[in-house]
């Protein structure tokens, strides 16, 4: 086989040289803008997360605040309902007590 003429692929050389240089440069800007991206879509993803959290954590909160304030109300009714029927010291010692 026959060596080819340099002068025959010097053109396609430095073609492909320069064309190397420009997918480098296409390629390095695409990584760049898909990490971006992926930085962005995890960034919107903790905030969504993070305000379902917070939503779940104030519902949970209120119920729990519910239950205590029915149970507060349940000890009040109930201490009105033993005091209305027994009988207390001040019944007996008023003037103990002013």
């Amino acid at each position: 086989m026959a060596p080819a003429p340099e002068h025959f692929l010097q053109p396609f050389l430095a073609h492909a040289e320069s064309g190397w240089a420009s997918t480098e440069n296409f390629m390095d800007w695409f990584t760049k803008i898909v990490t971006s991206l992926y930085s962005w879509s995890d960034l919107i993803i903790k905030i969504r997360q993070g305000k379902a959290n917070r939503a779940y954590k104030i519902q949970r909160a209120e119920k729990k605040a519910m239950e205590i304030m029915k149970e507060h109300q349940k000890k009040l009714k109930e201490k009105d309902n033993s005091t209305a029927t027994a009988v207390t010291k001040r019944d007996y010692l008023p003037a103990v007590d002013e």
